[in-house]
């Protein structure tokens, strides 16, 4: 006869089972099973492409929630697609400071309240990309107290947090807006009438014989042989008047060597001339006094003194002119401006 199960035995089993499970779902979800929820939506107009249940929401950085839901919603009767999506705030991770200076977890009473006013304050909510490999997306909220909150939902089911234009939703819009401006100020039909024929008259250019004429000219310009030795012709010229101007420069060098040396002994010989002549006007000028009884002989020792002086003259000036030009004895005197 076999033995029968022993109830006790059995109960304790289950006991212990559920003391298990009970163990299990406060350890693995017993945070969100106890936590106060708060659920919030927001309406996107453009694609929400890459965002999926489940992925975060942050605030300036900081993960406060995630998806839970993503909808496509339409209204008739003013021909408009919205996409609702609903996410869920985690309060534990909010902090608020009390009155008093204290900080407190996000209460459970007062929610509406509370963010109404940061909504206010320019709470908003943007899609951005989490990553560029994937393409998800997430939803970050932050103050954008300069732009207007435009709630789109009518009775929604949850409190609703405006929305933004993503970043690159905002570029679209202003590349749209002066597309649309740039139509209303530029006739495109006149422009593209007047690109076409640019076209033509290039297209014609580029297929004319004139064009093509010119262009075998020149061809046979560059690839002739005169064209050819045209480079070494220069450089030929170039050496010959580089040894021309050396040669030059040796010259002068040659010729202010003798310069010197005879500008010298030019200056030394006048001026012993010129001592020697006042000399002579002094010996005249005594002669003159000795004779001064004869009136023939004295005009023509006076006549002969003047001439005398005025050589004199005529040498110092010859000497002070040699010692500023020295080179006028193998040059020359230069000819006066304006002599032909």
């Amino acid at each position: 006869m076999s033995n029968r199960s022993n109830p006790a035995i059995i109960g304790s089993f289950v006991l212990g089972a559920v003391a298990l499970l009970v163990v299990a779902v406060i350890v693995f979800g017993g945070s969100e099973l106890f936590s106060s929820k708060r659920y919030l939506v927001t309406y996107f107009d453009g694609s929400v492409k890459g965002l999926r249940v489940g992925s975060n929401v942050l605030f300036r950085g900081v993960r406060v929630g995630y998806v839970t839901s993503i909808e496509a919603v339409t209204d008739p009767d003013v021909d408009r697609f919205g996409i609702p999506v609903t996410f869920q705030i985690l309060p534990d991770t909010f902090t608020v400071m009390s009155p008093e200076g204290e900080p407190k977890r996000f209460p459970r009473t007062g929610q509406r309240e509370l963010i109404d006013g940061l909504i206010r304050r320019g709470l908003r909510a943007k899609l951005e990309t989490e990553s560029f490999v994937t393409g998800q997306l997430l939803i970050q909220l932050d103050f954008h107290p300069q732009l207007p909150a435009v709630f789109r939902g009518v009775k929604p089911r949850y409190q609703e947090i405006p929305s933004v234009p993503s970043d690159i939703q905002q570029v679209l819009e202003r590349m749209q807006r002066f597309a649309k401006a740039l139509g209303e100020k530029v006739d495109s039909d006149q422009l593209i009438a007047d690109f076409e024929g640019t076209l033509s008259g290039l297209n014609r250019l580029a297929n004319s014989p004139d064009l093509a004429a010119a262009l075998a000219g020149l061809n046979k310009l560059a690839n002739s042989p005169d064209t050819q030795a045209l480079p070494g012709d220069l450089r030929r010229a170039a050496n010959s008047l580089a040894a021309t101007l050396d040669e030059t420069r040796l010259a002068v060098a040659r010729l202010d060597q003798h310069v010197d040396p005879l500008a010298n002994d030019a200056r030394n010989a006048l001026a012993a001339l010129t001592v020697a002549l006042e000399r002579s006007a002094s010996v005249l000028q005594e002669t003159e006094a000795l004779l001064s009884q004869e009136g023939a002989a004295k005009v023509e020792l006076a006549r002969t003194l003047d001439e005398v002086q005025r050589a004199a003259r005529s040498l110092r000036l010859l000497t002070d002119y040699l010692a500023l030009r020295p080179e006028a004895l193998v040059r020359g005197k230069p000819d006066q401006e304006g002599s032909p």
